[in-house]
């Protein structure tokens, strides 16, 4: 053991040095700057650039009128969306969620349609499942996304996907690119209520993770 751990091990524990000789497990956290043995796993994850957000069009005569969003990039190189939208009629129940998934090469004009997702019958009670596709973007609506749907102003905050876990329930390996999604819920009547069209950009980069160190000291 590298003399400096067991000397910073025994400063730490003098004041509980009584009695026989212990053996004391000691957990340190290492991290390595060059040239020690590292302990950090590296691993890909995927963050996002949001490309593009809006309502549908006008003519699926939906209730959902985006009215500005705005980006934030955070520590982790993920981009965080915030928007508002206003919301100009109720809705008592929802009975179907739609998403339509488009995959683009190099353009969001150049998207052919890859998937098209449906939850049909009642939704509400699905909206705030936890650890859904859907649960990280709804849970941050004030306010909240719950039934009945009110009519007001809805703001989201600091929003983003769980992108390595919707690319694992895809079935895709290497997600990177751009991806379109049109997502909508249909109120009791069988009406697009809610609709929003956006495109994202996923990048995959690696990501080291440092792993707790326990070592034996003894005294």
């Amino acid at each position: 053991m590298p003399t400096w751990v067991k000397r910073s091990a025994k400063m730490m524990l003098s004041s509980c040095a009584h009695g026989p000789p212990l053996h004391i497990f000691v957990g340190f956290i290492i991290i390595c700057i060059g040239g020690c043995a590292s302990t950090a796993k590296t691993g890909t994850t995927y963050v996002a650039r949001w490309r593009h957000v809006s309502s549908c069009p006008a003519s699926m005569n939906h209730a959902a009128m985006l009215l500005n969003y705005s980006v934030l990039l955070d520590r982790k190189g993920d981009e965080l969306l915030t928007a508002t939208f206003r919301c100009t009629r109720d809705a008592q129940s929802f009975t179907s969620m739609t998403g339509i998934i488009r995959r683009c090469r190099g353009a969001a004009e150049q998207c052919e349609h890859f998937s098209r997702i449906e939850w049909k019958h009642d939704i509400c009670p699905m909206l705030p499942v936890k650890n859904a596709i859907w649960s990280s973007i709804v849970e941050q609506w004030e306010p909240r996304m719950i039934c009945p749907f009110k009519k007001e102003i809805y703001t989201g905050r600091n929003m983003s996907f769980d992108y390595d876990f919707i690319s694992s329930a895809l079935g895709v390996p290497n997600a990177a690119g751009i991806w379109g999604l049109k997502a909508f819920l249909r109120d009791e009547y069988g009406l697009v209520h809610v609709c929003f069209d956006i495109y994202i950009e996923l990048i995959k980069i690696r990501r080291k993770h440092y792993s707790l160190i326990f070592l034996t000291v003894d005294f």
